[in-house]
Formats: structure tokens, sequence, C-alpha cells
């Protein structure tokens, strides 16, 4: 059984990586977040951190073999962009 994980894009522009939590319906616990509003739109360390984000997903599936990452944002651009980076680093990351 796969492990379903999210990592989502917060109004503010925040990258979050959320398991579901077992012990109460509708809650998520946060493993890792990326603060990307602490940087500038489009500044080498907004990439930094965006590419990290990528790359912490990509570690934490290849621990868990049948886990996936559904990627979601308020934005088309930003989600799209962020499931192209996790692509770019393993293909079979995304959930279907």
């Amino acid at each position: 059984m796969s492990t379903p994980m999210t990592l989502g894009q917060s109004l503010a522009g925040n990258w979050h990586l959320t398991v579901p939590n077992p012990e109460e319906d509708f809650c998520s616990t946060e493993l890792a977040a990326f603060w990307c509003t602490v940087t500038g739109e489009g500044s080498p360390a907004r990439e930094a951190m965006e590419q990290a984000a990528a790359h912490a997903v990509v570690a934490v599936v290849a621990t868990m073999p049948t886990a996936r990452i559904r990627v979601t944002s308020h934005s088309t651009a930003a989600r799209e962009s962020m499931e192209a980076r996790i692509r770019a680093l393993r293909p079979d990351t995304l959930a279907a």
C-alpha cells in the first residue's frame, strides 16, 4: 500500500511536506517546511529552496518503495514547476 504524502504550497508560497495523521481524521503531520517567502521572488535563494524541497521529496520516497507524492498548489504554474523538478530527479515519485 502506498503512503499518501503531499507536498503542498501554502497561499504564502511556502512548501510543506505532510503525511496524514492516523490518530485524527482530516489532520496531517508536517515532515518538512521550505520557507520560500523569506527569499526574493525569482532569486537564486528561492530557486535553491524549491530545489531543496524537490530533493527532500525524492529522498523520502526513495526510502519507501511504494510511497508516492501528490503535489498541490493554488497556482497551476507553481504546481507544474514543482512536479517537473521532482520528475527530473526521479520520474516515478509522483502519484498518478
